[in-house]
């Protein structure tokens, strides 16, 4: 796994165990990610992540909230909420290009979520790319100020595939859509499951 990989993975974990019991001290939080993460420029690098997305909580749960109005954050499970978090904290609020931050994060919910979690994170994410960082630099040039390797890995694609049929997000498509309550509940019948069945 790739260094900033695992320091997003461990973020993750500590924006669900702060979200399923917000009276964890921060200072108990710092602890366990040092546990976790032995070199200092990666504890650092979480660090920022994992406050960045507290102190911005608000307006990045807005976002999200703008973006799936069908599915409220309470109701989405813990995993997908907070990996949606960390998204769409890193597009609004970081330099990582936005290929970088939607792969990362369909990782963590591919390793986290339910089967439709990736494809709900895509989703919701794609839509939140400031246009500024949709017409930047591609990937890997080396002018991404600082960027590590692994940031030149895999670009997400839109159905999880890498096949003649995938086509890659930030190309001239748009994400797939984002299926509202009332589909969800027309669908039922039809083996559709919301985000956060099945778990």
């Amino acid at each position: 796994m790739a260094r900033r990989s695992k320091a997003r993975e461990v973020v993750l974990q500590m924006l669900y165990q702060v979200d399923l019991n917000s009276d964890v001290p921060r200072e108990a939080i710092r602890l366990m990610m040092a546990e976790r993460l032995d070199e200092p420029e990666l504890l650092e690098f979480a660090w920022g992540l994992f406050t960045g997305v507290l102190e911005f909580r608000t307006l990045l749960d807005e976002k999200i909230q703008t973006i799936a109005p069908h599915w409220k954050l309470s109701r989405m499970p813990a995993t997908d909420r907070n990996t949606l978090r960390l998204g769409a904290f890193e597009l609004i609020q970081t330099t990582t290009p936005h290929r970088v931050v939607i792969n990362e994060a369909l990782e963590l919910a591919r390793k986290f979520g339910n089967q439709q979690s990736a494809q709900f994170v895509n989703g919701v994410l794609d839509k939140l790319v400031p246009p500024e960082k949709r017409t930047g630099v591609a990937v890997g040039s080396g002018d991404e100020g600082g960027s590590e390797s692994e940031e030149e890995g895999p670009l997400p694609w839109s159905e999880g595939e890498t096949g003649e049929d995938a086509v890659m997000l930030g190309e001239e498509t748009e994400a797939p859509s984002l299926p509202s309550a009332d589909d969800a509940a027309d669908a039922d019948d039809e083996g559709f499951t919301r985000p956060g069945d099945g778990l």
